[in-house]
């Protein structure tokens, strides 16, 4: 996917970029995002085990704050570290260019400098250097290419260079600036980035060192005789002579219809006298200006024929003459021609959207006539529209009224303008491109905004969610083979599940007032259990102003209705009176005995008040947004984050502890693994899908695992239409896979599972977002060549 450069700031944007520069830039970002990606795929694990190391629980609580600041703020760090590059390259071309100055520190300004600022300048300064040793010869080579590029403009330096190590050290400090954490922490993700994003920028130089080559850039230098520049223009010429004499060998190779047979009119190569290359350009823009006239918002996607085109024009200007035209600018005409059938079968462009690009193919016939590189150089003005076009379009879907629809009408305006407008000048594609970027840009802006409070929405159901199944849980452990007075049941299910809820919300169930709920529910339970002891009675007395006033003062802070209040608590002082009066032996005998601390891991026993049943009684309570914690925790790192009815001692002490019930099964078998890191952060939506996954390991699982935000799906509904939307989130909390549409709206969300059974059965689809003259160039090639082997064999 492209790179968005809507943050770039305005002093850059005046500087327009070269097309191989932004090309290159773009590879260089998408090639480090995935090393990125899996650093903060990792931080959870590195700084779950620095808090299982820490020597106190002030250390503990720091790492685990750490975790969840990182987790809100990953995304910015991102754009943060894309902007950083960006700026870099515009730097590099702008008339006063960025210099490693401001960040070199003098050896006398070094006590000045704060001792948490030192430590990162030391950490990234080694990161450099450690780099730069290790790819001394494919950064040599990149900065010779570049240096190419620029000419006498500008030289660069191991400091200037946008894809050296020191920009990329640069950029991720700059992201790492935005944390609000120690040096500790921020040391873990520099050791984290060397791991991950260090060691693998060798693939990042290998990458885009191959595709200046590709672009013609001193493509038979070696990091020996790279002298700058010198045979740049040349190497560009020759690079693109021998992509094109490439692909005329395989055209002249595979099998041909049948030469024209007809007297008069257009024939095949060398049959007849051949159409001057200006003549044959004019009767190009006159099929050009045909197109531009025909109706294309009813028509069907409908390749043109240009040949036949040009044999019409020929017949009707030149009558009685037989022409033929030149083999490079024939096999141009085929080339193209070719290009445009992927196009037009490919799946992933909506059937409006590949009529539109069909009226392209004559302004592109004439422009790869012009200028060769047009096969060979991915930052060609031609392609990188087109290419643009087709990635706009790719969650694009048919709207009822077409012609409101603001993409569909934009591509058409701009078709409709080259086909009007385009004389052979390249340069109106440049400005056709840079004004459609900056509709993209608006539109993405738009969309965004949209997609955030979706999102935002999305966390704050799943916290929800999260909170509900909490509470649950914690009454049913408590209430479990327990008989209770109806006013008790009521005061605790109806009522004082409303405080615990609103609790986990606001502050968290490690919170000093969940604890304190907690008790509440035991101090109750406790003071209408069995009195078997004089001091039983004593505490009793003891215990209920407390207990009352606690009561009294959460569900004052719930709003619950003050008139049931006052009846549910006339009902708790009846019980605690008749418990008061009542004989020891008698309460002994009538009153089921409970333990003030009773253990949540002793044998229920069966009871007919045993299901609690909570999620629609409580409230929807308005919380902050915060990260979603998971609803059946799958790592210890997700328990601790989750904030579950563990404590952290707990936790750690958990795996000495057993534990009845399947689900208390499942924990301990999770909290023995702490040791093995690489387990952490799996995900899963319930249990039976998790115990399916450990024994089934499907391709169908293996594929949903694969996909990642920004990925676009084609899912086919329930009456049978299909829907194209985008992976906008994976709610860790819930397990589930959120999708919206291009504007940013939900239009979907889907369990894992369910999405792995979807895709099992055929009704969801990965789409395709490669370029698409990439892929359209890979497909014909691939085509010429099995042509050819057909026509040997």
């Amino acid at each position: 996917m492209a790179i968005d450069s809507g943050y770039i700031d305005s002093a850059y944007m005046q500087v327009r970029l070269p097309a191989v520069f932004v090309d290159i830039k773009e590879r260089a970002q998408q090639s480090c995002m995935p090393l990125l990606q899996a650093l903060f795929d990792h931080v959870d694990d590195a700084l779950f085990e620095m808090a299982d190391k820490a020597d106190s629980n002030a250390a503990q609580n720091m790492y685990f704050e750490s975790m969840r600041e990182v987790r809100l703020k990953r995304r910015g760090m991102e754009l943060t570290f894309l902007k950083t590059i960006d700026e870099a390259f515009y730097a590099v071309v702008s008339a006063s260019p960025q210099t490693s100055s401001e960040d070199e520190i003098s050896a006398a300004e070094l006590s000045l400098v704060a001792h948490d600022q030192l430590e990162e300048l030391m950490a990234s300064s080694s990161l450099v250097n450690k780099a730069e040793k290790a790819f001394m010869e494919p950064l040599a080579l990149i900065m010779a290419r570049l240096n190419a590029l620029l000419g006498e403009q500008q030289t660069l330096s191991a400091e200037t260079n946008p894809l050296g190590p020191t920009v990329i050290c640069k950029a991720f400090v700059a992201a790492c600036e935005t944390l609000e954490t120690d040096i500790n922490t921020k040391l873990v993700l520099f050791k984290l980035f060397d791991r991950y994003v260090i060691e693998g920028l060798g693939a990042v130089y290998s990458a885009c060192n191959s595709y200046l080559i590709q672009s013609g850039v001193l493509a038979d230098a070696s990091a020996a005789n790279l002298t700058g520049g010198v045979a740049k223009a040349s190497a560009v010429n020759n690079s693109a002579s021998e992509v094109f004499s490439h692909l005329q060998a395989l055209l002249k190779a595979a099998p041909h219809a049948n030469a024209n047979q007809q007297a008069i009119g257009l024939q095949a190569t060398g049959e007849a006298p051949q159409i001057p290359h200006d003549s044959l350009m004019a009767l190009l823009q006159l099929v050009q200006h045909q197109v531009a006239h025909q109706a294309a918002e009813n028509s069907a996607a409908v390749q043109l024929d240009i040949q036949q085109a040009l044999n019409s024009l020929c017949m009707e200007r030149m009558p009685g003459q037989a022409l033929s035209i030149g083999q490079v600018d024939d096999d141009t005409i085929n080339l193209v021609s070719m290009l445009f059938q992927f196009v037009l079968e490919d799946r992933n462009l909506a059937a409006p959207i590949k009529t539109q690009l069909s009226r392209m193919q004559i302004p592109i016939v004439r422009i790869a006539m012009q200028d060769k590189s047009f096969f060979s150089r991915g930052g060609h003005p031609a392609r990188k529209l087109l290419n643009a076009m087709a990635t706009a379009a790719l969650g694009w879907q048919e709207p009822q009224q077409l012609e409101r629809d603001p993409l569909y009408k934009k591509i058409g305006a701009i078709v409709d303008n080259l086909l009007e407008g385009f004389d052979n000048d390249t340069e109106l594609f440049d400005d056709i491109l840079a004004d459609f970027t900056a509709f993209l840009e608006l539109e993405r802006r738009r969309a965004s905004l949209i997609e955030q409070r979706t999102l935002d929405a999305e966390d704050g159901k799943a916290k929800s969610e999260l909170a509900r199944a909490a509470v649950k849980q914690l009454l049913q452990d408590k209430l479990q083979g327990v008989d209770l007075p109806p006013a008790i049941m009521t005061l605790l299910q109806d009522a004082w599940s409303n405080v615990l809820f609103l609790i986990s919300l606001k502050e968290g169930q490690d919170s000093h007032a969940w604890t304190e709920a907690v008790q509440v529910v035991d101090d109750l339970l406790w003071s209408v259990s069995a009195m078997s002891a004089s001091d039983d009675r004593k505490r009793l007395l003891q215990l209920i102003p407390g207990l009352l006033n606690a009561l009294r003062k959460g569900l004052t802070q719930v709003a619950f209705n003050p008139f049931e209040m006052n009846s549910l608590f006339d009902e708790l002082e009846n019980i605690h009176l008749a418990q008061l009066k009542q004989p020891l032996a008698e309460a002994a005998q009538n009153i089921p005995t409970l333990s003030p601390q009773a253990s949540e891991a002793d044998e229920p026993a069966p009871s007919v008040n045993t299901d609690v049943e909570l999620g629609a009684e409580l409230p929807i309570v308005d919380e902050p947004a915060a990260v979603p914690s998971p609803a059946q925790p799958t790592s210890a790192d997700e328990l601790i984050q989750a904030r579950g009815e563990q404590t952290l001692d707990q936790l750690l002490e958990g795996r000495k502890q057993s534990a009845a019930g399947a689900s208390n099964d499942k924990l301990m078998a999770e909290l023995d693994e702490l040791d093995d890191l690489e387990g952490f952060g799996e995900d899963s939506d319930t249990a039976v899908a998790e115990q399916s996954a450990n024994t089934v390991a499907t391709h169908s699982n293996h594929r949903v695992d694969q996909l990642a935000v920004g990925n676009w799906l084609e899912i086919v509904q329930d009456d049978g239409s299909k829907l194209r939307c985008r992976l906008a989130a994976i709610i860790r909390g819930t397990g589930k896979y959120i999708f919206v549409n291009r504007a940013g709206i939900k239009v979907a969300e889907r369990t894992k599972a369910g999405l792995a059974q979807a895709v099992d059965e055929g009704e969801v689809s990965l789409l395709d977002d490669g370029l698409l003259f990439d892929r359209a160039l890979e497909s014909v090639i691939g085509n010429l060549r099995e042509m050819k082997a057909q026509g040997s064999s």
